[in-house]
């Protein structure tokens, strides 16, 4: 037997090992490969053990990674030579153990992916900002209080989840992060958002649901490009009349605040499908609010509506339509019924 058709034959007989899916085999394979050297042909199925490739530091199957997938893995810390993994562009270590962010991290400078998310992390790094090509960074269900100034010098950012947090305080350098998209800050506890808030033109999602917010400044009329903003279960009482200046707005919740009205321009967001401001104090709709062609939805369930406007009938795509715990009378609901006769009602 030539020595090529020995390595192929012990090559085989370790693959053998580690399909076993028995770890005194899958050390033992790792024992002999460590010894051994590692052949391209096992770079495959070492791959699916990229935890025992880093403990034994066998790396050559995985330098040409550019995603690395650590989830659930229980991981209090990262091993340090992860660092030598320079080709990383996404790197999940969702729901570990992490308390304290792993420095190794900052040497993956190719990163544009990171989720961090359920492990119970206290803080992010100043030097987080030497992750310059950061586009999407996963934060959510973690216990980080504040945002160090280094966050916002990634300028990249496109996507930012820091859902369930702690968070009191947004600065006035959010306004630093001009290709943010997508910026996810529900379930913390701010009580109040910057006007540079204004300064994120290409935000198109705004989800800030179950804080303490009680008023919006007028400068998010200035985010063109926004399609959702969610507003649910916060202190506002009402909304800046800019608001209608988001001309791409597809979907506002205003769910359980303490809004009286609704903007009298309402009608000039012209994209808005779905609007929902149950659980308000709302006692009359404005007029406008029949000249949204795209409305498919509305939530009025338990305001303080006596009635609603004739010019709902004019709103060709509405499918579904709660007006359930508002004081209206039998007059009343049979009138809507009769100008809505396309419309799904929930009295």
């Amino acid at each position: 037997m030539d020595s090529q058709e020995e390595d192929y034959q012990i090559n085989q007989q370790l693959k053998k090992l580690l399909n076993s899916r028995e770890e005194a085999n899958i050390d033992l394979a790792f024992q002999i490969i460590k010894g051994r050297g590692v052949s391209q042909d096992l770079y495959e199925p070492l791959t699916q053990f990229i935890l025992k490739c880093l403990h034994f530091d066998i790396l050559e199957p995985l330098l040409i990674l550019k995603r690395l997938e650590l989830p659930k893995k229980e991981l209090r810390d990262l091993p340090q030579n992860l660092v030598k993994l320079h080709q990383l562009e996404e790197l999940n270590l969702y729901s570990n153990q992490l308390k304290d962010f792993p420095e190794v991290v900052l040497e993956l400078t190719n990163l544009s992916v990171l989720s961090l998310s359920q492990n119970p992390l206290r803080k992010l790094p100043d030097h987080i900002r030497v992750l310059s090509l950061l586009r999407h960074l996963h934060c959510n269900r973690t216990q980080i209080e504040e945002l160090p100034e280094g966050f916002f010098e990634l300028q990249n950012l496109e996507v930012a989840n820091m859902h369930s947090n702690q968070i009191r305080i947004l600065p006035a350098a959010l306004a630093k992060l001009e290709n943010l998209e997508y910026l996810e800050l529900g379930n913390n506890k701010l009580t109040a958002l910057p006007v540079e808030i204004g300064f994120l033109k290409k935000l198109k999602k705004l989800d800030l649901e179950n804080n303490n917010i009680q008023s919006i400044p007028a400068e998010i009329g200035q985010l063109e490009n926004l399609r959702n903003l969610n507003l649910l279960r916060n202190r506002l009482k009402a909304l800046p009349d800019e608001v209608v200046n988001l001309r791409m707005l597809q979907t506002l919740n205003l769910e359980n605040n303490q809004v009286r009205k609704l903007p009298e321009s309402i009608d000039k967001l012209q994209n808005l499908t779905v609007l929902r401001v149950n659980g308000n104090q709302i006692s009359e709709l404005p007029p406008g609010i029949g000249n949204l062609p795209k409305l498919q939805e509305i939530n009025l369930f338990r305001n303080q509506l006596m009635t609603i406007p004739d010019e709902m009938a004019q709103l060709p795509n509405l499918r579904k339509l709660n007006v359930m715990s508002n004081p209206l009378s039998l007059a009343e609901r049979r009138k809507i019924a009769a100008i809505l006769p396309n419309t799904r009602i929930y009295f």
